[in-house]
């Protein structure tokens, strides 16, 4: 009904203003902390100074991390993001994003591999944004794999369009949290938060949506999580997406490898 849809979108605004507030209360709280020491004198000892100054930089950037997300996420949810598709080579898209994010894994101790599973069509995709969605995944898997972990990459064709996965070996997720992780804001524990906003994976939900495909994870605690998304082949995703690239979104015969 009208009235329940009303209540829905009441509590759901709601529950956003109160993730929102929650993830800028703790860094303008440490960045009032650091600059109070700062005033009551540690500014006058320098090596102090710039152990502050670093640590401010981080929550300045964490919380622009955090602005630029909730911005894009809202402009995706009002479809205010052209999604414009072309032929894309996903086994060379994630080959380049793997190396885009090689420097920060070797820095964590942490190998990402992309398998290679042959030749296949290409896909008709916006590169850019398939690229956004990968980056986010990495750096997901990258957040939770502790060091000597490894992240898998991969893409093969399955029915009527092609899988990519993201598999890492990290800390893993509870099975009653999974079906909830592509929610905006949603951290399935506290202490897994890693200095994520929780915003990372509602974007690569809705942009994979964008193309007319779907997304999933799968995951067990101390084993690892996997995640993956499915582009149609005929693709023309976004707003022009044919009912039978829409129809990927419902299909349960396309699933995770193995």
């Amino acid at each position: 009904t009208i009235l329940a849809e009303l209540q829905r979108a009441e509590r759901s605004r709601r529950m956003l203003l109160a993730n929102i507030s929650h993830d800028l209360r703790t860094p303008v709280a440490s960045l009032q902390a650091l600059i109070d020491t700062l005033l009551d004198g540690a500014i006058d000892d320098p090596e102090a100074a710039r152990d502050f100054l670093d640590r401010m930089d981080v929550e300045v950037q964490g919380l622009g991390q955090l602005v630029g997300e909730f911005l894009e996420l809202s402009w995706i949810e009002l479809g205010q993001v052209p999604i414009v598709p072309g032929p894309v080579d996903i086994a060379a898209l994630l080959r380049a994003t793997a190396g885009r994010m090689e420097a920060q894994a070797r820095q964590k101790g942490v190998s990402i591999l992309v398998r290679d599973d042959g030749p296949m069509p290409l896909a008709n995709v916006d590169r850019g944004r398939i690229e956004q969605v990968l980056m986010n995944l990495l750096q997901n898997a990258l957040t939770y794999t502790p060091p000597g972990g490894r992240i898998t990459m991969g893409a093969r064709e399955q029915g009527e369009g092609v899988v990519v996965e993201v598999r890492d070996t990290g800390v893993g997720i509870p099975p009653s949290d999974v079906p909830h992780i592509f929610e905006r804001f949603y951290k399935a524990d506290p202490a897994r938060s890693g200095g994520g906003v929780g915003l990372g994976l509602a974007i690569a939900k809705h942009l994979v949506e964008r193309h007319g495909g779907r997304i999933w994870a799968e995951s067990a605690p101390g084993v690892g999580t996997t995640v993956a998304f499915v582009l149609p082949l005929d693709g023309s995703g976004g707003e022009g997406a044919p009912a039978d690239a829409l129809a990927l979104q419902g299909r349960e015969d396309i699933q995770p490898d193995g």
